[in-house]
């Protein structure tokens, strides 16, 4: 199933924000009598809406005013539904007054509000929405910064061979290394990697968000990642915009990846063995979802004779890829929603192929929600993941 057209998310999204910056104006400025506080709040969150929405010369005018932007993003999310449940709240408690007055046949006369009680009520929505944004706002970033929840899954390859029974792969993926995530993400993350004793490292794209000159010293750790095979990496959509030929010559020479552009490598031996087949991503290619140009060149026209395992930052062409006899693909990019309800969202418009683990016929899809974060520096509601995948010929292996 292919993404959701980019320009319709970016026009939902462009749209939410302006609608939910208004919103938030009229809420905070309820208890203000003077035009200029209203002023100076209209101001106020054109200019946040102005950081969050990062156009072009706010982007390369500051790096500090781009994380500020997207640091606001997610809080103004999160405000936005805390200003909604409140007002929601609220409503729905004067319609459950109304309704009882009703059934009693009751007329009462028209309470009198002091102002002070009045000026409390107008900005008891906004008081309300701090004080669920904020405890909310603080774990997100917590728990974007945290490291990441050890998924464990075995998985069944029917031909893997008896002396691989047992394979273990360490699936990484949407690292997203630059402004937000350092060195010190990095080394936390190698060693939570190395502690797993995998057999193979894989890493699904989106090492980087930044050029190689920037960003030199904060990967470097990752050369010290662990496993009899090696690590293994192919490019995600953020690689090539960060320049996908100097990362990945970087990731061979510097940190000594197997990098697989539209390649495969034999795991194994020849009669004991796995085939590990990388694709680049869609980002820097002429495929697509439903024409799988750089799988055919991975696999080179030649027929599959052994089990297959595809590393495939995007998922949306694992059936393709099952049909041509792909036993097992490993993907990443959808982040898992990254931050709820946006979660919600994704099971809605990417469903089936969002996170975990799915199924088409014979072939299975693990879709990892990724180490690190992009935009705002939060996750709420799918921490961030570090996959361990066990390989074993008996069949109804489980999560």
């Amino acid at each position: 199933m292919p993404p959701v057209s980019f320009r319709f998310i970016f026009l939902v999204l462009i749209s939410g924000m302006v609608l939910g910056h208004f919103y938030l104006f009229k809420v905070f400025t309820r208890p203000l009598k003077r035009r200029r506080s209203k002023l100076v709040v209209a101001l106020l969150l054109f200019a946040l809406m102005l950081l969050s929405a990062r156009p072009r010369f706010l982007y390369d005018l500051s790096p500090t005013l781009r994380q500020f932007g997207y640091l606001w993003l997610g809080t103004f999310l999160f405000l936005s539904l805390g200003a909604l449940a409140v007002d929601g709240a609220r409503r729905a408690g004067r319609l459950l007054q109304r309704a009882r007055r009703r059934r009693a046949a009751v007329v009462q006369p028209q309470a009198q509000v002091d102002s002070g009680r009045r000026t409390f009520l107008a900005a008891s929505t906004g008081l309300g929405a701090t004080a669920l944004a904020l405890p909310t706002t603080s774990y997100s970033i917590w728990r974007a910064f945290a490291p990441p929840v050890v998924e464990r899954c075995t998985i069944p390859l029917p031909n893997l061979p008896a002396s691989l029974d047992g394979t273990t792969i360490a699936l990484l993926a949407d690292l997203h290394i630059g402004p937000w995530i350092g060195r010190g993400f990095v080394e936390e993350l190698v060693a939570q990697t190395n502690a797993l004793s995998p057999s193979l490292v894989a890493i699904a794209g989106d090492m980087v968000d930044r050029p190689v000159q920037e960003l030199a010293e904060e990967v470097l750790p990752l050369r010290e990642l662990k496993s009899r095979y090696g690590t293994f990496f192919v490019t995600g959509n953020h690689d090539y915009y960060s320049g996908a030929g100097p990362w990945t010559r970087h990731a061979r020479e510097v940190l000594g990846f197997e990098v697989l552009r539209n390649e495969a490598r034999l795991i194994g031996t020849e009669d004991q063995g796995f085939d590990l087949l990388g694709v680049d991503d869609w980002a820097g290619s002429e495929s697509t979802p439903d024409d799988y140009h750089t799988l055919e060149k991975a696999l080179g026209g030649h027929a599959l004779s052994r089990a297959a395992v595809l590393l495939a930052h995007q998922p949306f062409g694992f059936e393709v890829a099952a049909k041509r006899g792909i036993d097992l693909q490993l993907s990443g990019h959808t982040h898992g929603g990254q931050i709820w309800p946006f979660t919600l969202a994704m099971r809605r418009y990417f469903h089936p192929y969002f996170a975990g683990r799915h199924r088409f016929g014979d072939s299975t899809l693990y879709i990892t929600r990724g180490c690190g974060f992009w935009g705002p520096p939060m996750r709420l509601g799918a921490p961030p993941e570090l996959a361990l995948i066990t390989l074993t010929r008996r069949q109804g292996g489980t999560t």
